[in-house]
């Protein structure tokens, strides 16, 4: 197994602490008093018992019935005191502490994950970390710092203060006690070292799992699975990686169970020890009846707080490293903001000799790109898939970071730009949009929520991509919440409807209509076009239908712009749009011409 870094164990542990008392001041801080009036009682229940049996034996010339009755009041009130104690102490520890800290913990694990670079997400080593600072706050370790520490504090007062009560009559109780239990302390420490660098290697695995279990309450996969009749392939495939991660921990735990069995016998041994001791010291007149039902009495007190202790020391190290997951997630570099205000472009956008390459690629996906964008200009990036497209728009939106060269608009380094102000400036339609189970209103206004009650806007935005039929703003989208379901074509052309919405001056739009049929799609971008006549246009694509309408065509091939002109520029050139151009122009005249007759 891969060695696991040492941690500062007192460095994370005192950081848990500080945040459970910002999270909860007053819940955290009632549990620590409690905690601690309650580490007093075995001591105080041990001398009510000396003076309890006492009284109870009659062969005792100080027998008396009254003190014998007043003893009794006291001892039950005690417990009584005590049950109301962990009582309130329950409620504060899972109503609040717990509860609050797991509600806190994620509300920050998604800041965090909101303000990471995109590529970020690209790293298979970020996505296992993020999935194990999940599992820290889905398994509440960071409140369980607290509460095991708080417990350490409470142990250590009950044995300190139980111990001097059984050294004062032999100092055979104090060693057998601490031998009994010191195998739950080592135990513990090993164990526990074992059980978090298997889950940190099986972190993967876990994502794997999830991922295939969700594959079965997505209706899309679920449609294909079964036409496909591919379902029994899932399963198997999601049972045997369920098999491979819980064979592995069920080893670790059967392991862990016959340690604890072993420990347990040598305590029960260490007990029986006691009671022999106990009752040779008060056969030699030592000890009087009292204390011999006191001392058996405390040892169980004193095994519990030592046991107790031990094993909560023990368990720091480890839930260190969980804890450490997720402090360590939160230490992440962020995506670094810019702090230059575009109010507006001007210009356009200029990429010069800009080269980009993913983390595991040693190739660059992007190589020595340059281009001019004017302000006003309808671009179309053409290319096959795998050609760049995406990745270049990536790029100039500032969602990746070059690793050589510069985008800038209107001469400001994109990385330079305050992003909220720049992206107010900026609309998309993405390839993989979104399906919100919205209202309608919600759908398209989302871009713009200023204007999310004008009706006739949102009303003219659905026009302008022929989603004439929906016509009432407050209907409900999809079928999650009993709305009305669209068709994967419909639902594009709400995403279309939901950038032209957008008040904006540039707007990308990255294979907005792939699900659309050729001519449809041809027919929606010259409206497209039309709405957007004032607007730089950036339109990535793999079909032609468009390019005769642009100003400008922009041709990727492995990485890099092979061509660049209008449509007649490059037909003429005979190169790679010519071929592209050839290939599918096909599409467009047999639907025209079925469409004719």
């Amino acid at each position: 197994m891969k060695k696991i870094k040492t941690v500062n164990t007192f460095k994370i542990m005192l950081k848990a602490i500080k945040q459970i008392f910002n999270i909860v001041p007053i819940a955290a801080s009632l549990t620590s008093i409690i905690n601690i009036c309650i580490s007093f009682f075995p001591a105080i229940t041990a001398k009510l018992l000396i003076t309890l049996f006492d009284s109870a034996d009659k062969t005792n010339i100080s027998y008396d019935i009254n003190k014998l009755l007043q003893c009794a009041f006291i001892f039950i009130l005690c417990y009584a005191i005590k049950y109301f104690m962990e009582f309130i102490t329950s409620i504060t520890v899972n109503a609040f502490i717990f509860e609050k800290c797991v509600m806190y913990s994620r509300v920050k694990l998604a800041e965090k994950s909101s303000k990471l670079e995109v590529i970020q997400y690209e790293d298979d080593n970020i996505l296992n970390m993020k999935k194990r600072a999940q599992n820290c706050i889905d398994n509440e370790l960071l409140s369980m710092v607290f509460f095991k520490i708080s417990n350490i504090i409470k142990n250590s007062i009950s044995l300190i203060s139980v111990v001097i009560i059984l050294v004062s009559y032999s100092k055979f109780f104090l060693l057998v006690s601490l031998l009994s239990v010191l195998p739950y302390f080592i135990s513990k420490l090993i164990r526990g070292n074992y059980f978090y660098k298997l889950r940190t290697k099986q972190a993967k695995d876990e994502r794997k799992l999830s991922y295939l279990y969700k594959l079965f309450s997505d209706k899309q996969t679920v449609k294909e699975m079964r036409v496909m009749n591919f379902e029994n392939y899932i399963i198997e495939k999601w049972e045997n990686c369920f098999k491979d991660i819980y064979e592995s921990q069920w080893k670790e735990e059967k392991k862990d169970a016959i340690s604890l069995l072993i420990c347990d016998v040598i305590r029960s041994l260490g007990y029986i020890a006691s009671i022999i001791v106990s009752i040779l010291l008060m056969l030699k007149g030592e000890i009087s009846i009292g204390v011999l039902g006191a001392c058996i009495s405390s040892f169980l007190s004193v095994q519990d707080a030592t046991c107790n202790f031990l094993i909560n020391i023990a368990s720091l190290p480890n839930l260190a490293l969980y804890a450490n997951d997720y402090y360590k997630y939160l230490d992440l570099p962020e995506d670094i903001d810019g702090i230059k205000e575009v109010v507006s472009i001007k210009n356009g956008i200029s990429i010069k000799n800009i080269k980009f390459k993913y983390k595991m690629n040693n190739n660059f996906n992007i190589n020595n790109i340059n281009l001019e964008i004017k302000k006003g200009e309808k671009v179309i990036v053409l290319g096959e898939n795998g050609s760049g497209k995406t990745t270049l728009i990536k790029l100039i939106l500032g969602i990746y970071k070059v690793d050589d060269g510069e985008i800038l608009y209107d001469n400001i380094n994109v990385n330079n730009c305050k992003k909220s102000c720049l992206y107010n400036l900026i609309s998309i339609v993405s390839q993989n949009f979104i399906k919100y189970n919205l209202k309608l209103r919600e759908n398209i206004a989302i871009s713009d929520t200023s204007m999310i009650d004008d009706n006739n806007k949102i009303i003219s935005s659905l026009k302008a991509v022929d989603l004439n039929k929906l016509d009432n703003c407050d209907e409900m989208l999809g079928r999650e919440f009993n709305g009305i379901e669209l068709s994967g074509g419909e639902w594009q052309k709400i995403a279309i409807a939901r950038g032209v919405f957008k008040k904006s001056e540039i707007i990308f739009l990255d294979e907005p209509t792939s699900a659309i049929d050729p001519l449809a799609e041809k027919e929606i971008l010259f409206k497209f076009l039309d709405i957007v006549k004032n607007k730089t246009s950036i339109i990535v694509a793999h079909r032609v239908g468009l390019c005769k309408h642009a100003d400008k065509i922009v041709v990727m091939k492995n990485g890099a712009i092979v061509e660049v002109g209008t449509h007649n520029e490059l037909i003429n050139k005979c190169g790679e749009y010519t071929r592209l151009y050839n290939s599918q122009a096909k599409w467009y005249v047999e639907k025209e011409s079925n469409k004719s007759i």
